[in-house]
């Protein structure tokens, strides 16, 4: 049986998706979401949302007894936070800039300047693997370039996300470049394990922090273990 709380919360979601007349996701939306799952382990995983969220309704609901909903207002401090954006202007020139390869096109020019063989010792020292395994995943299986495009097109999905959930932008363009990012990612790379590889190799070639890069691979090896799908 479930607990009372868990019962409330359950009961909330339904009241939530029924009063803010959400729709049951397709599946290709459902496997553009996955690229973004690990970072979330709570029962909000399959909206476009990732929290409940005060823009899908054109007046204030009743309370919900298990949650709170987030405001455009907080969304946006999200993003300016983490993204510096604020604006329509600001969040679509970032989706021009991560499509065309934001952090990849660094790598690509570092990886044939002298800077190479330090980058890749840097790199293998954080990821805790050889340099002969980030130069193979540099590739795919059909020798397809990847450069750090799981990081690149990654980035998409969650800013779309918050810029929906501020009002920026309208579902349906949040959904049209998450769509996007997730048919280029799965034409990329060859499996769920690639893409988070890459996703923590453009991770760590962004942010040259170890402590940071320990944590994200426990996040995404804690994932994959619950859920090891593509």
């Amino acid at each position: 049986m479930l607990s009372r709380a868990a019962s409330a919360g359950a009961r909330d979601q339904r009241r939530y998706y029924r009063e803010s007349d959400l729709q049951r996701l397709s599946d290709e939306q459902r496997a553009a979401l996955q690229l973004d799952a690990w970072r979330s382990l709570t029962d909000w995983r399959e909206t476009l949302e990732d929290w409940p969220a005060a823009i899908r309704f054109s007046e204030p609901p009743a309370p919900f007894e298990t949650f709170q909903l987030v405001t455009p207002a907080d969304a946006k401090e999200n993003m300016d936070k983490w993204w510096g954006v604020v604006t329509t202007e600001g969040y679509r020139g970032m989706m021009e800039r991560l499509f065309e390869g934001m952090h990849s096109v660094e790598f690509a020019v570092a990886s044939v300047s002298e800077q190479r063989e330090p980058m890749l010792e840097r790199l293998a020292a954080l990821l805790e693997v050889s340099k002969s395994e980030i130069a193979a995943k540099t590739y795919s299986a059909d020798g397809v370039p990847t450069l750090l495009w799981a990081f690149d097109l990654f980035r998409v999905i969650p800013l779309s996300r918050d810029a929906f959930l501020a009002g920026l932008v309208p579902e349906a363009e949040a959904w049209d470049n998450i769509l996007r990012a997730s048919r280029w990612s799965h034409a990329i790379f060859d499996d769920l394990g690639d893409f988070h590889f890459n996703l923590r190799l453009g991770h760590a070639f962004w942010s040259n922090d170890y402590a940071q890069v320990r944590e994200r691979r426990e996040i995404i090896e804690a994932y994959t273990a619950r859920t090891p799908k593509w």
